[in-house]
């Protein structure tokens, strides 16, 4: 990057590794990536993969270290099927505890991705929220869900905790995350 006269390096523009892992070498039921979000960055996406056969739920950590647990979060999303003769199927709710991270059950062991973004997430001017995609094999059958959800009240976030809707394990041999930030 330059000032006009002087030439200097940085991450301007770019995607830049903030944080990255796996789960606890032993099983816990809630993982939570805090301190992933700060203002030095504008854009962060989050990619996670965990292989288990439970859905999973998204609770954010605000920029003092609470857990936002209240019935303040809004979600829609969609979601298509493969080998289903309907069409997709489109869901919603506010006054929830959560966003869904993925609504359907993967099959242990199987194919899971989920990609998160956020904008300007460290923010207290505004109501924190996510676009999440998420696709995930289910016995055989392949679900896509696009959606969204946010915190309906303005409010900073420096993470999220990840959890199963039916408790089932998070470790080390089926969790993997990988946390970049861009700057405008």
């Amino acid at each position: 990057k330059t000032d006009g006269s002087s030439l200097s390096f940085d991450s301007a523009g770019g995607w830049v590794k903030i944080a990255g892992g796996t789960g606890p070498s032993s099983s816990v039921t809630e993982i939570t990536l805090d301190n992933i979000f700060s203002a030095d960055y504008k854009f962060y996406k989050v990619f996670l993969q965990w292989t288990q056969d439970d859905w999973a739920k998204i609770r954010f950590v605000d920029t003092s270290g609470n857990l936002l647990t209240s019935s303040t979060y809004t979600w829609v999303a969609v979601a298509v099927h493969e080998n289903t003769d309907g069409g997709p199927d489109r869901v919603g709710y506010n006054s929830v505890t959560y966003i869904p991270g993925n609504f359907w059950n993967a099959t242990d062991g199987s194919f899971h991705l989920t990609e998160l973004t956020f904008c300007d997430p460290y923010s207290s001017n505004s109501h924190t929220g996510c676009s999440v995609l998420s696709h995930v094999n289910e016995n055989g059958q392949l679900h896509s869900q696009h959606g969204a959800g946010f915190w309906n009240a303005q409010v900073g976030i420096r993470g999220f905790k990840w959890s199963g809707d039916a408790g089932d394990t998070i470790q080390s041999g089926n969790f993997q995350y990988v946390v970049l930030g861009a700057k405008i």
